[in-house]
């Protein structure tokens, strides 16, 4: 019999976990709004089934997650911080009559903070943070329904999503500013890897009930990404300054240092099988560039934070 899975929110990572379980041969079912006619077409496209509604609106899609194996969350708007809980309490409520239902939630490296240069992994203490909070005290609510904690780190590839800001700053030319200093480290997952990971774990979450896992796949200096879009777009860069926080708890995070082990998903059998973006910057500028229009609801959010040299 065909396993099931339920993927709530059909984004940026949503949308590639469904695409990634439908290709390994699952029955999936995706929640996307009414109002997003692309993605529900897409989804139609991609012989996913959809549940047409908004995440709040539990009695819409509660009377599949009482019947699917699997159980993705992958809500990615950090602006309503209200939906995740609501959607919270409906799995607690599943989880007692859909008793061998697996959870996967969708957190961040985030919540590790600025490493300072240290590598750290699963075990590391989680850091107390304004934009990350709630999402530590989500993370310990889901460890409780025995759901496994999916961490990633910045994603890139295809439509691109928050990776986008190192795009936009680097083909400014000229004197550029970013957050950070030049000895940044970022960690990055290219999407597709993500999706891997998601039904690499989901094959193996009866046996890893309530851990977390860091999802990677390269650690690279931000300056020298930064320097290499700019090299494969024939931009020149004159000068890069590198600025503090503003009053806006996010770009805060975005001049963390993290260098975070990946062997758990190493040791469970993950491996990348997409190139970096160090090592295959021109790609990963084009596709930016062939999807310039096509902006989710977080990089809208990001957008406002990012520096523009006068």
């Amino acid at each position: 019999m065909t396993s099931s899975v339920l993927v709530i929110g059909t984004g940026y990572i949503g949308y590639n976990v469904a695409l990634a379980f439908v290709n390994a041969g699952y029955k999936v079912y995706g929640l996307v709004r009414k109002e997003n006619t692309q993605r529900l077409n897409d989804l139609v496209k991609n012989e996913i089934t959809p549940i047409v509604g908004n995440a709040q609106d539990v009695d819409l899609w509660l009377p599949i997650a009482l019947k699917v194996d699997i159980i993705v969350e992958s809500i990615g708007d950090s602006r309503d911080y209200t939906t995740p809980f609501k959607i919270l309490e409906a799995l607690k409520k599943v989880v007692v009559e859909n008793k061998d239902v697996s959870i996967l939630y969708t957190s961040g490296l985030l919540v590790y903070g600025d490493a300072n240069g240290q590598v750290f992994d699963e075990k590391s203490p989680r850091v107390s943070h304004v934009f990350m909070d709630w999402r530590i005290k989500i993370e310990d609510e889901y460890k409780t329904l025995g759901a496994l904690i999916i961490q990633p780190s910045i994603l890139y590839g295809l439509t691109h999503s928050l990776v986008r800001y190192f795009f936009e700053v680097a083909t400014q030319g000229g004197v550029i500013d970013i957050y950070g200093d030049a000895n940044q480290v970022q960690s990055w997952i290219h999407v597709v890897d993500l999706a891997r990971l998601y039904v690499l774990l989901a094959g193996k979450a009866k046996s890893l009930r309530g851990q977390s896992f860091i999802a990677s796949s390269y650690n690279e200096n931000v300056s020298d990404i930064v320097r290499e879009i700019a090299h494969v777009s024939n931009t020149k860069i004159d000068q890069i300054n590198y600025l503090k926080p503003t009053e806006n708890p996010f770009t805060e995070c975005f001049g963390y240092t993290q260098k975070p082990s990946i062997a758990k998903i190493t040791s469970l059998g993950y491996t990348p099988i997409k190139p970096s973006l160090l090592q295959d910057a021109k790609i990963y500028y084009d596709s930016w560039k062939a999807s310039e229009g096509s902006l989710d609801g977080a990089y809208k959010y990001i957008r406002t934070v990012i520096p523009r040299s006068e």
